[in-house]
């Protein structure tokens, strides 16, 4: 690997990693995740349930590509919301990256 590519990667780990907003975002998310998952997967319900919309809002627009797909399996859901707020958490870094340094110059 050469030293660009490893430069990168090592940006977008520490991106995230040094940001707590960042961190607070995936906590929630993980928690609304786990949440909906649990929901879906061992409650029965008469009508009607919203749990599975909520992580799809909290990490959109990334997640919306979860409507595109066309398996509807809950390993699909999970995977496509987990990586839409990884996604997320890296835009939030960057954005308050960006913010940070365009007040100290």
């Amino acid at each position: 690997m050469d030293s660009c590519t490893t430069a990168r990667s090592d940006g977008i780990r520490t991106a995230v990693a040094r940001n707590r907003l960042s961190w607070l975002y995936l906590a929630v998310t993980a928690a609304v995740l786990t949440w909906a998952v649990t929901d879906q997967a061992s409650l029965t319900h008469t009508d009607a349930t919203f749990s599975a919309v909520w992580p799809l809002l909290l990490t959109a627009p990334t997640s919306w590509l979860l409507l595109v797909l066309p398996a509807e399996s809950l390993a699909v859901y999970t995977g496509v919301v987990t990586l839409a707020a990884v996604a997320n958490a890296w835009f939030i870094a960057k954005l308050i990256r960006t913010a940070r340094g365009s007040d100290q110059e």
